[in-house]
């Protein structure tokens, strides 16, 4: 419902970049300066400064970001609101999911959701639970499913399934063969874990609080944003991990990668979605949320 010179207009504005913005609209960049210089030429006014490897907005051009910002959301209630009156479930879903969730979860899930759904159409951004909460506040997506907890109070949680975490390390490690490590085994090892403000992370931080413990008493070796990194890291037996199970399936089937738990401490947690809490959820976002727990629970067939 939105012109398409104004949905080109806030990805530029966004992206800060017009070769940015021309590779997220999967548009070419002459068409996206186009669709720009058409929509200044309309208005009358510059809506941006042009700088050699970055552009920024005009006033003109944030009064516009502004009011676009604005109709854009009004434009997706109207939708939202006409397919719910025709009851049909089609049109595009947002969504966010920090990285075990959208790496490891979704794919499945939105490939048996499409073939039920196929009218709806799905673009998923994977970032770490911080980004996610951001993107979610600025309405830049409709859902998000996030497993670190959260503490922007304007936006809703609901629980999706619960998660079980892992000490994880080589089979050549000294740790072989063992179900159990205690917590002074555990500090002494090199950690590579993943990045502050992950999820996963935040867990692993919140349970050694919980257990009493100080942060400060871990060895973090490496910091890392990708998880496939940490478990090649791992494998080579350059340290030790916690990752969720999820992860970790395959490589702890091939016995590439071996698991224990933690004495003393539960690495379980909850995926949870997230809503802003004062847009009305469409109805695809409401049937794909219901569709989430009923794939996990089993009783749609995978």
């Amino acid at each position: 419902m939105l012109d398409s010179r104004i949905k080109t207009f806030m990805v530029v504005a966004e992206r800060k970049n017009f070769s940015r913005a021309a590779d997220y609209l999967h548009i070419s960049q002459p068409a996206v300066s186009i669709q720009i210089q058409q929509l200044e030429d309309t208005l009358g006014v510059k809506l941006f400064k042009r700088y050699e490897k970055e552009i920024t907005l005009t006033p003109a051009g944030k009064v516009l970001l502004d009011y676009a910002q604005r109709i854009s959301v009004l434009a997706d209630e109207a939708t939202r609101e006409i397919n719910r009156l025709q009851n049909e479930v089609r049109g595009s879903l947002r969504l966010g999911a920090t990285l075990t969730i959208g790496e490891y979860l979704l794919p499945a899930i939105m490939g048996a959701f499409k073939q039920k759904f196929p009218e709806v159409d799905f673009l998923l951004e994977v970032e770490n639970t911080q980004t996610i909460e951001n993107m979610l506040s600025q309405h830049e997506i409709d859902l998000a499913l996030v497993e670190g907890p959260i503490t922007n109070k304007r936006l809703i949680e609901q629980e999706f399934m619960t998660d079980e975490m892992l000490v994880l390390f080589a089979p050549g490690h000294r740790w072989a063969g063992r179900d159990i490590v205690s917590w002074d085994e555990f500090t002494k090892e090199k950690l590579i874990l993943r990045e502050p403000g992950s999820g996963t992370r935040k867990v692993i931080e919140n349970a050694v609080t919980g257990m009493g413990k100080k942060l400060g008493e871990l060895n973090v070796f490496m910091e890392m944003g990708s998880t496939q990194a940490i478990k090649a890291l791992v494998k080579e037996n350059l340290g030790v991990t916690v990752l969720s199970k999820l992860t970790v399936q395959e490589e702890l089937a091939a016995g590439s990668l071996k698991a224990a738990a933690l004495e003393g401490c539960s690495l379980k947690r909850t995926f949870r979605f997230l809503l802003f809490k004062e847009q009305v959820p469409s109805l695809a976002c409401e049937h794909f949320m219901k569709f989430c727990k009923e794939y996990i629970a089993g009783n749609i067939e995978k």
